[in-house]
């Protein structure tokens, strides 16, 4: 973990010439404190724009190394990138899902009470995007991605196409052990948004379908001992959506 600190260093190079790096809050933590960054290009007449946020979760370490490689990605003039990452930095420095505070960041989207929600929820309100894509990792085998209710199913396809022709594996089950009537697949509708509300579970998902922005998960598998291979999993979602929102 230490090679990823300071992250302020590794993600300002050597990007800084064409980045616009926007602190969006601080976490004050073991005597130290940890800007949120958002980082944006310098200057854009781009009309589809896509916001990447990585590393919710501080264990789930693949999302803030690809959505780092990602600000160096070539995308068409009508395509622009924004990444916040790592959303979590003090759970990434110490190895943990949670933040500072112990919170799951990931379940505070409605109340906001963590300083770490109301930075994404700042990214989002500053970026205004065509589409949130959401990082994390889970146990399972293979990759898969999660889409809500807004999200083109035409794009879940082509993710899935582009990582099978990366010989990617793409998971049969849940990270819950449940299978997937699609290998790598798994739509969000109604019903599993409201059951969510239910349990509590308000996410980065639920906050977005409120704002009808489509949003797109993807759950990495932890289980491959090939960090290599997490990230460029992370990276062909992310070049896909470039792609595919470049030539829409």
């Amino acid at each position: 973990r230490s090679t990823l600190f300071p992250y302020t260093t590794l993600f300002r190079s050597p990007y800084s010439t064409d980045l616009m790096v926007n602190e969006l809050a601080q976490v004050q933590y073991g005597g130290e404190q940890w800007p949120l960054l958002l980082f944006s290009p310098a200057a854009t007449s781009a009309q589809q724009s896509i916001l990447v946020v990585a590393g919710i979760h501080g264990n789930e370490v693949s999302g803030s190394l690809a959505a780092l490689r990602a600000l160096s990605t070539p995308a068409p003039e009508s395509v622009v990138l924004h990444v916040l990452a790592p959303a979590n930095p003090v759970g990434l420095k110490h190895g943990s899902r949670y933040n500072a505070q112990g919170c799951d960041i990931n379940r505070d989207f409605e109340a906001f009470r963590t300083v770490e929600a109301r930075a994404i929820r700042s990214a989002v309100e500053r970026v205004r995007p065509t589409i949130v894509l959401s990082l994390h990792e889970g146990p399972q085998q293979g990759i898969f991605v999660i889409g809500t209710q807004s999200t083109p199913q035409s794009l879940l396809q082509a993710i899935t196409a582009a990582l099978q022709a990366r010989n990617f594996p793409l998971a049969q089950e849940n990270n819950l052990g449940m299978s997937l009537e699609t290998p790598g697949t798994l739509i969000e509708g109604a019903f599993i948004t409201r059951a969510k509300s239910w349990l509590g579970i308000y996410s980065l998902g639920e906050y977005t379908t409120s704002l009808g922005i489509p949003l797109i998960t993807t759950e990495a598998p932890w289980t491959l001992p090939s960090m290599n291979d997490r990230i460029e999993m992370q990276q062909v979602v992310i070049e896909t959506v470039i792609s595919e929102l470049g030539e829409g």
